[in-house]
């Protein structure tokens, strides 16, 4: 192989190195309030009741039968010994209780992220906690929390992707996921939502939460590249033949 041809091999081989890792860089979307920093809660333990949903996020209630309310709290207080980990570092979470229902009500938090782009890996993870003492009612442990991909503009839309969970151990933070990646064609918005099912729900507690979004390459790309990437490798093994 002359060194013309060596170098445009490599050249073309670098580029597509470069593409592909530029399709996988990781970004963050701004979510609107994620430590629930926005509400004053300055006495540690202390709890504010936010109804229609804390700054940023909208509270939403399916059914109608049932208690439940939505609110915010210092996760440094006696329902919180142990310290949020980074960003929330210790300080907010948003609690929702739901309970006395038939086991199919929920109640949550959603908020609209933006438009939904296509080819594309989403990631939400979120800190569920679960609080210090035991849960009321004779139940072995507080709610679990549910964490929500949706695509459309409300808490209505199709569900994309979603993950239910909670601590094992009482007075600790645990970090859970939900992943989903689109196709070539979509439409509306992303939404993310935090919620609890009722009966026997009693309380879920949520805070830092981080949305990631991936480009992914389309398949097409991608054989395209690589049947670049072969045949050039063919025309370097018939040159040093």
């Amino acid at each position: 192989m002359n060194k013309k041809n060596l170098i445009i091999t490599s050249a073309l081989s670098l580029v597509v190195l470069f593409m592909l890792s530029a399709a996988s860089a990781q970004t963050s979307i701004t979510v609107n309030n994620p430590i629930f920093e926005a509400q004053p809660v300055p006495v540690a333990g202390n709890l504010i009741t936010t109804p229609n949903g804390p700054t940023g996020w909208t509270g939403f209630r399916t059914g109608s039968g049932g208690n439940f309310d939505i609110g915010v709290g210092n996760a440094s207080g006696p329902d919180f010994t142990t310290p949020l980990t980074a960003p929330g570092s210790g300080t907010n979470y948003l609690w929702i209780n739901d309970f006395n229902g038939n086991g199919t009500e929920i109640t949550g938090v959603y908020q609209d992220v933006g438009a939904l782009l296509a080819d594309t890996s989403y990631t939400l993870t979120v800190a569920i906690g679960q609080r210090a003492g035991a849960a009321p009612n004779g139940q072995s442990s507080w709610s679990p929390g549910i964490i929500t991909l949706l695509n459309g503009t409300d808490n209505t839309g199709t569900v994309l992707a979603t993950a239910t969970g909670i601590p094992t151990t009482p007075n600790t933070w645990e970090d859970f996921t939900a992943s989903f990646i689109t196709g070539a064609t979509v439409s509306s918005d992303l939404t993310i939502e935090l919620s609890v099912v009722d009966a026997p729900a009693i309380q879920a507690d949520f805070s830092n939460v981080e949305l990631t979004a991936t480009a992914v390459p389309e398949p097409t790309t991608c054989a395209l590249l690589g049947g670049g990437f072969i045949s050039l490798m063919a025309i370097r093994r018939r040159k040093s033949a």
